[in-house]
């Protein structure tokens, strides 16, 4: 998504296109949903010729979420496992750094990132962000939670206000439900419909 504005910035709609190209590669729940959103997206805004979409669409089963759900990553996505790494070792290697120059900034790179740690865990009790609810729940990840994660929280949080659940059935343990949600892709607002089994016995 970063090189989205270096590769297609010559595009007159290209906000336009980063907005639904990151609509289809985050919320497409399955590989069929993934290939008709990319379809329509390339369609829509004439992108059948471009040659680093045509290359990132041949490789999708490498780094697409719904090409790559059913594999083991340790609960990260594939943009959270290549940024994590690169962020991990920025400022510290380059493509011309020795096996030698590997191993010393290899620890000064966990220090700094140690260090860090320390510092946000620091400004975590220092500071307090409010919660945006009267749970109970939310003031618990609030006191267990770094200031950052917090805020992860708090954005699936708010993503959840906008989803509208309606019981159809349950049998014994089992419970289903039709689920509505809302979503701002851009300046639109896209309705979305699910249906989500939900077994008590699993929790």
């Amino acid at each position: 998504m970063k090189k989205v504005p270096e590769k297609l910035g010559r595009y007159p709609e290209n906000d336009d296109i980063s907005v639904t190209l990151s609509s289809v590669v985050y919320d497409s729940l399955n590989k069929d949903d993934f290939d008709k959103g990319w379809m329509n997206m390339t369609s829509q805004f004439g992108l059948h010729d471009n040659e680093w979409l045509a290359g990132l669409y041949d490789n999708r089963y490498l780094w697409v979420p719904a090409y790559v759900k059913d594999t083991f990553w340790a609960e990260m996505s594939s943009t959270q496992r290549s940024e994590s790494v690169n962020a991990f070792f920025d400022g510290y290697v380059n493509s011309t750094t020795t096996l030698k120059q590997f191993v010393e900034q290899y620890d000064n790179a966990l220090r700094d990132k140690v260090e860090k740690e320390n510092k946000s865990d620091c400004k975590s009790f220092q500071e307090v962000i409010p919660c945006i609810t009267h749970y109970e729940f939310e003031k618990q990840f609030q006191a267990a939670y770094t200031n950052a994660k917090f805020k992860e929280f708090q954005d699936e949080l708010r993503s959840k206000i906008y989803c509208y659940p309606n019981r159809l059935e349950n049998e014994e343990s089992v419970f289903t439900f039709k689920v509505r949600e809302d979503k701002k892709v851009g300046e639109k607002i896209i309705v979305s419909h699910f249906i989500v089994s939900f077994n008590q016995e699993e929790r």
